[in-house]
């Protein structure tokens, strides 16, 4: 983490260098790229480095000369306070965006739209702390009145948003692949698409010219009309990247004159750079919301179909459940006809030779097949019955039949050691075993092994099945779902208990934990 913070300081300190082209005499820079660093490393990090981030800044602030030694001296406190503040401004921005989120099932709060909220708010929350300082020593920043205090906020929440909007979002998706849902994924565009958004934005650029000539000045309304467009068609991705271009089109003009130029005859007044910079804000912000909410509703479209899906294959499972039935049902009368035969031959036999040898055999096998078969039926019953004492004994042994098939056929050894008899649990039996058997299947598609391992113990007043495999981070033998352990996880709460998931020295543990029976056993 130090290491993470120290390069935080260095970047930090030269794109603060890089802002001073477009700030003023008496205002904040109109572009503060430093903005959006810091909102990703919180984003990133969470929002409890804030305060370690604005210690950095401050450290940098002093190195580099943003802030002098000798005014440091002079007001202590408020100097220290106008740097570490707005960090701690985004922070409470971000902290309160995830808070409202995770209360939310909205789309408007899905990962997408937390993002692009965030990004708008932090700059916000940042100025918002500075005003205390602002309102009370307003010659800390040089206002003498207040139209120079609003002018010096607002500029400073413009610079802060549009660093944040431009830098922020390609920093967390490279430092954070997985989270290209929420930052806006990969870019792919087609020339369909480069054509419809050139077509746009050309014709948006051209209206401007048009208002520019007849004395109207830069208006934002055509190219916010032009980016909302794109933004719903195209998403984030593709939206971020048009925005660049449109920033990187207008920053010149409002940057400081370069070697006694610039690139507007006699320069560009401070009212006009803040004019334009609003324009500027205006069109970045719309074009990124609109792009999250696009991205947002994609993801809530798939989210729907996948559901879909889990219906049709609920349906198929329902489909199978019966015609298993009824397969059961017609073998299981001729199967415990041989299991009779075979028993009465091995009587018949009687001795010790060949014959009397596969007469056993025989036996035991067909025995071995009724009783899989009665607990493929009991199975695939309807379980609407009451709930009911159960050993858990009985669910191991009736889990590992109805799973052993599937494991043998993977080549994993099923391991179980000795179960105690007298652990006994409530609920129904049918919904257990099958909440076991979704365990030991999802063990299965993710061992690495050659060997899954059972155990039962007590904890206290609960009894702890255990099931562990040699895993291997994104390995997976065999593509599902992903509905099995919701399913298990939703029988064993039923039961008033719960499943853990953790690592035990190299091997993952899903362990299911259910209450005892009242009265059974307690030591």
């Amino acid at each position: 983490m130090g290491v993470v913070l120290v390069g935080y300081g260095v970047a930090f300190s030269l794109l603060h260098w890089l802002a001073q082209a477009w700030s003023g005499p008496n205002f904040y820079s109109l572009w503060y790229p430093a903005a959006g660093l810091r909102f990703a490393l919180l984003w990133l990090l969470g929002a409890r480095f804030a305060a370690p981030c604005a210690v950095v800044e401050l450290v940098s602030d002093l190195l580099t000369g943003g802030m002098k030694w000798h005014d440091l001296e002079l007001n202590p406190v408020w100097r220290i306070y106008s740097a570490i503040v707005p960090g701690l401004g985004y922070g409470l921005a971000i902290a309160l965006i995830r808070r409202v989120a995770s209360k939310s099932s909205t789309i408007v709060m899905s990962a997408p739209m937390q993002l692009g909220f965030a990004c708008v708010v932090a700059p916000f929350a940042g100025m918002a702390m500075l005003v205390p300082q602002d309102l009370l020593r307003p010659d800390q920043i040089g206002v003498t009145d207040g139209a120079s205090l609003i002018t010096a906020l607002t500029t400073m929440a413009l610079g802060d948003l549009l660093g944040v909007l431009m830098v922020a979002p390609p920093i967390i998706l490279l430092a954070a692949p997985d989270t290209r849902g929420a930052a806006g994924g990969v870019l792919r565009i087609g020339l369909g698409q480069v054509a419809e958004i050139g077509a746009i934005l050309l014709g948006a650029l051209g209206l401007n010219t048009v208002f520019w000539n007849v004395g109207l000045s830069f208006q934002a309304m055509p190219l916010m009309l032009a980016v909302a467009w794109i933004g719903l068609r195209q998403g984030r991705a593709v939206t971020w990247s048009v925005l660049v271009l449109v920033t990187l089109l207008m920053l010149p003009f409002t940057a400081l004159p370069v070697v006694g130029r610039s690139l507007l005859a006699g320069g560009m007044a401070d009212l006009e750079k803040i004019h334009w910079h609003l324009g500027l804000a205006s069109i970045v912000i719309v074009g990124y919301l609109a792009a999250s909410y696009s991205d947002a509703e994609s993801a809530a479209l798939e989210a729907l179909d996948r559901r879909n899906r889990l219906l049709l294959q609920a349906d198929r499972l329902k489909t199978l459940r019966a015609m298993s039935v009824s397969v059961i049902h017609e073998i299981s009368q001729p199967l415990t006809t041989l299991a009779i035969e075979a028993r009465h031959l091995r009587h018949m036999t009687n001795g010790t030779d060949d014959l009397a040898e596969s007469v056993r055999r025989i036996d035991g096998k067909a025995q071995g097949i009724a009783t899989l078969v009665r607990r493929l039926r009991r199975f695939g019953e309807r379980g609407e019955v009451a709930p009911a004492l159960i050993a858990v004994r009985y669910l191991v042994e009736a889990a590992a039949d109805l799973a052993g098939a599937e494991f043998r056929a993977h080549g994993v050894e099923l391991a179980i050691a000795p179960v105690p008899d007298d652990l006994v649990v409530v609920g129904r039996d049918v919904e257990l075993v099958q909440a076991l058997v979704n365990l030991l299947r999802n063990a299965l598609s993710h061992s690495t092994g050659p060997v899954v391992d059972v155990a039962v113990e007590q904890d206290g007043d609960a009894a702890c099945i255990r099931v562990r495999n040699a895993f291997r981070e994104r390995h997976v033998r065999q593509e599902g779902m992903g509905v099995g352990l919701m399913i298990a996880r939703t029988i064993v709460e039923a039961c008033g208990g719960r499943i853990d998931h953790r690592e035990e020295g190299g091997r993952w543990a899903a362990t299911m934990i259910l209450p005892l029976a009242t009265g059974e056993r307690t030591t």
